[in-house]
């Protein structure tokens, strides 16, 4: 046996060489484990430097990327277009194969034409087109984003588009591009790339085209849309629409109640290149429509844009109260004072529920009883007097509540399924949606819990409008599954599986309000337009703030005389403090720390500052003041993984009203000047032996009633592994197949977030 053994081991010592010296066509390197020794030939279809350290090569059989953390001039000089001879190890990083770390290059020859793009259809891409120049025809942007500029965030942003046939996928754009601070295309448009993968958890579907430049996205139309189709105006009869074109052309719009635009064609006037048209319809009614311009010059080329949801505005009175359970400043009031209910939220919400004459609808992440009036018993009540109640609730976290609700009452929660990732951290209520003078919408950042309601900085706002309670239901139903009361969970949407299919612009009493639902409608990109739109001052009080393309946000307007104060939470790794490109918090918070110039502040109130609102332009009523709040953190999660919704309301006296909350609490905190500032308890979270040889164990600090996300960065800021766990304080990370050096582990549980430097050795 033993000399089997060895004489096994010497073959596959031969086989490996063999591997490593001799070119090998790419498709038969492709189905090699990790952890072989290859050599490939190919041309370079796109550089390090372009695509954010990861190259790109094909041969005539297929495409492979390589990486190396370490510089390397031979890899950095490559250009597209040089054929060269790569020697390296493979290895599967979240679904991509790689060769990493790379061992030798040989430049063979350079200034070769690229190859063609392969055309592939959305719903035919697959693991044999990975890693090869990949085009993707007749796609669109979601109509959320077109018009708005391209981000790349601080290590890439993804972008959702979806063809003809309603097939969706992703793009990645990488800072590193000059995609960024362009206009994203509206209408259809082709896009060339390099075909990658980020999907450990479903690495069959987790494609994602990274386009190298401007360049790979082309409008092939002697006319095309230059201007996103906009809410001119809305009443209860109407729905008026704008969009311009770069040519003349005719002005028409196919509509209907579903994305079949099944009611037929409305035209408008021909031969403009600013079109405007009307919808006719009654109160509170949801239509979807595309624009249409035919170009005047070429009657086949016809610019078109994304079917969007629209809804005209209802006959409600639109009457809107905001209630916050820390201290106001009414002083600062600028005629309506804000409302402080000191450990009174609970018994306002079960007001509200007895109120409901026929529905209600709930969407919460955490619902608990102790310490808290029975809000489980307000519910059963309502259902008992013939309301029609249904209940979505996330299926990880620990919400006691639940089981106390009469058995007749229908729910549904988010599964617990590491395919989905994130969490529904939705925080919203809808009573009696059919009723114009009854439809109440309720959210904010309250979940329905002791800590939540009683001790942590929460707002709610309840708003009497029956389009915003229309909008609200279509999101509730994709997660319910459902427009009965009864729920179906094989049809049920969760985390990225749902699409923007809700209205964003509503007027409300006068007022426009917007609503945005994650992850459906790119809201962090959302929240980076909105904070751009400030002229005078933004106020923000964010509980989780990890992104840095929202830190730059801030630090522009900054830049342009905008006074700029921030309230935030640093308890329970709030903002975490690795100080590594993986999460950019050390970037993340000394951009805002400079932007506000004394004005950014510790929350060191009781609980934590659980909001997650920010106040635009308050003190200008000459300008566009505006408060946007909801369930949305600032960070990935919300913006990718979560079930969340957010609400902006334009309007001077609701922004007042935010801001005497503001004016009071960010008194109750310390300045930061410097993020060594931060006073943080200690890290509870263990990892043993550190250092690390073979593997490490890691121990939460408590056994968590939420499924975990775990994360290991390395030095650059990649992540090297990643994985889910649930309800486990307790789990082992193998090292084996890392490279020695110094790791930042991250555990994201619920809300709360964890980091631990780990070396291997």
């Amino acid at each position: 046996m033993k000399k089997f053994t060895l004489l096994f081991t010497f073959c596959l010592l031969i086989a490996m060489y063999s591997w490593a010296q001799t070119p090998t066509p790419i498709n038969q390197v492709r189905p090699l484990p990790p952890g072989t020794v290859v050599t490939v030939q190919g041309m370079l279809t796109a550089d390090r430097a372009t695509m954010r350290w990861t190259g790109y090569m094909q041969d005539e059989t297929g495409g492979i990327s390589f990486y190396d953390a370490a510089s390397n001039h031979q890899l950095d000089s490559l250009k597209p277009g040089d054929i060269f001879i790569i020697t390296g190890t493979l290895k599967d990083y979240n679904a991509l194969l790689e060769i990493s770390p790379v061992s030798s290059v040989t430049l063979i020859s350079s200034n070769n034409p690229l190859p063609t793009p392969v055309v592939v259809p959305v719903d035919q891409i697959d693991d044999s087109y990975e890693s090869m120049l990949v085009k993707l025809e007749n796609v669109h942007f979601d109509a959320s984003v077109q018009g708005q500029f391209f981000t790349g965030g601080s290590t890439g942003f993804n972008y959702n588009i979806t063809d003809l046939d309603g097939n969706t996928t992703q793009i990645r754009v990488l800072p590193t591009t000059d995609i960024v601070g362009t206009l994203i295309p509206i209408g259809n448009v082709n896009i060339t790339g390099c075909l990658a993968q980020y999907s450990p958890s479903n690495p069959t579907t987790g494609y994602q085209l990274i386009p190298r430049s401007v360049n790979d996205m082309v409008v092939n139309s002697t006319i095309k849309l230059t201007e996103a189709v906009s809410v001119v105006d809305l009443t209860p009869t109407s729905i008026n629409l704008r969009w311009i074109t770069d040519n003349p052309g005719s002005t028409l719009l196919k509509y209907g109640h579903t994305s079949a635009l099944e009611m037929g064609t409305l035209t408008g006037p021909a031969n403009v290149t600013e079109h405007t048209i009307s919808i006719p319809g009654s109160a509170s009614e949801i239509f979807y429509a595309q624009a249409l311009s035919v170009s005047n010059t070429v009657a086949t080329d016809t610019a078109k844009s994304a079917i969007g949801a629209y809804i005209t505005a209802s006959t409600s009175t639109g009457d809107m109260k905001v209630y916050f359970n820390t201290p106001v400043d009414n002083t600062v009031s600028t005629g309506t004072n804000a409302i402080y209910l000191n450990e009174a939220i609970d018994d306002t919400l079960i007001n509200y529920i007895n109120r409901a004459k026929h529905s209600i609808d709930i969407a919460i992440y955490s619902f608990e009883t102790e310490h808290l009036s029975d809000i489980a018993a307000a519910i059963n009540a309502a259902k008992a007097r013939g309301v029609n109640i249904r209940v979505v609730y996330d299926g990880s976290t620990n919400s006691s509540a639940i089981d106390l609700l009469d058995a007749s009452i229908n729910r549904i929660s988010r599964p617990e399924d590491p395919t989905y990732g994130g969490i529904m951290h939705n925080k919203f209520m809808i009573i009696d949606a059919n009723d114009p003078l009854d439809a109440i919408v309720w959210t904010g950042s309250f979940n329905w819990s002791s800590d939540n309601m009683n001790t942590d900085a929460n707002n709610a706002i309840i708003i009497q409008d029956q389009s915003l309670a229309k909008v609200y239901t279509v999101e509730f139903e994709e997660m319910w599954g459902s427009s009965t009361f009864v729920p179906n969970a094989s049809n049920a949407k969760w985390g990225g599986d749902k699409t923007d299919n809700t209205p964003h612009d509503l007027r409300i009493a006068g007022k426009r309000v917007e609503c945005f639902f994650s992850p459906s409608d790119n809201v962090n990109n959302t929240i980076i337009n909105h904070i751009r739109t400030a002229n005078s001052d933004l106020e923000v009080a964010v509980m989780l703030l990890t992104r840095r393309e929202i830190a730059y946000a801030v630090s522009d307007v900054a830049d342009s005389s905008v006074m700029v104060s921030f309230l935030v939470n640093s308890k329970e790794g709030c903002i975490t403090q690795t100080g590594t490109p993986a999460v950019d918090d050390y970037r993340v918070v000394n951009a805002i720390v400079s932007a506000c110039q004394g004005r950014f502040i510790d929350y060191t109130g009781g609980g934590i500052m659980h909001n997650k609102y920010m106040i635009v332009d308050q003190s200008n009523t000459a300008s566009d003041p505006f408060v946007w709040t909801g369930s949305h953190n600032w960070s990935a999660s919300a913006d990718m993984d979560n079930d969340e919704n957010s609400i902006a309301i334009h309007d001077a006296t609701i922004a007042n009203i935010y801001y005497q909350n503001f004016a009071k609490i960010i008194t109750m905190g310390d300045v930061i000047y410097d993020i060594t500032d931060f006073k943080l308890p200690a890290n509870s979270l263990k990892v043993y032996p550190n250092p690390a040889n073979e593997q490490f164990t890691v121990s939460l600090p408590e056994t968590t009633a939420t499924t975990s996300q775990i994360a290991l960065y390395d030095f650059t800021g990649r992540c090297v592994y990643s994985t889910m766990k649930s309800r486990e304080n307790s789990f082992s990370v193998s090292t084996v197949n890392f490279t020695p050096g110094l790791y930042i582990l991250q555990v994201r549980s619920g809300e709360k977030i964890y980091n631990q430097k780990v070396l291997v050795k």
